[in-house]
């Protein structure tokens, strides 16, 4: 952490994620979570934030200048309990299968038959169709939507950006970073603070993600 102080203005720089054990290349996650039920908020980790009393006893705080970001964490789906496709079977409406070799889809029997005595070739688009003998499939994404949030501690969230929604694949975690600077906003305008990542999907217990320790959070605050 960096706390240089020039006259009352104090910089406050941390890095408060994904804390543990020393590794061999330097990079640490935090534990890996996975969603609930469908379209449902969990939190993936939440941080607090305190800084650090300047000359000894509590830092009284006359107005934050500003907020500074850099925080990253990494996404997948699991596609997980989901049957693979088989021949000459019978599927009802709603139905879920995925290929007998994956392709990071899941594909929705949206008109319920039999399927035929081969596998069909299947759509990769979102909502692609394709007719097995008296079955149709639908192509769907597993989708995680996520989004950063900030508050005054033990307040009101504030989001620090829209949320953000990808198609992850099962394959392997797919990292993604916000950063940048934050103006002071109604709820979020003073330290301590809390930070925390929120996840959810459009398919229950499909959505995976966990935070990377090179994540940081700081601020540009007065000393009144």
């Amino acid at each position: 952490m960096v706390i240089p102080i020039i006259g009352k203005i104090v910089e406050f720089v941390v890095h408060p994620f994904a804390r543990g054990a020393l590794s061999a290349d330097g990079v640490q996650w935090s534990s890996e979570v996975t969603t609930g039920a469908a379209d449902t908020d969990v939190v993936v980790e939440e941080v607090a934030i305190n800084p650090i009393a300047v000359g000894g006893g509590d830092v009284v705080v006359g107005a934050v200048m500003e907020f500074e970001f850099g925080l990253t964490a990494a996404f997948k789906a699991l596609f997980a309990d989901y049957a693979k496709w088989a021949a000459s079977t019978a599927y009802a409406l709603g139905d879920f299968v995925v290929p007998a070799t994956h392709n990071d889809r899941i594909y929705e029997c949206t008109t319920a038959g039999t399927s035929g005595t081969a596998e069909p070739t299947w759509p990769t688009a979102e909502g692609g169709t394709v007719t097995d003998n008296t079955v149709t499939w639908t192509c769907r994404f597993i989708k995680d939507t996520y989004k950063w949030q900030a508050r005054n501690k033990g307040g009101t969230w504030v989001d620090l950006h829209n949320p953000v929604t990808i198609s992850p694949t099962t394959s392997s975690y797919a990292e993604s970073t916000f950063s940048g600077r934050f103006a002071p906003t109604a709820n979020f305008d003073a330290v301590p603070f809390d930070v925390q990542l929120i996840l959810r999907c459009n398919y229950a217990n499909q959505g995976r993600a966990k935070t990377k320790n090179s994540g940081y959070a700081g601020c540009l605050y007065k000393i009144s």
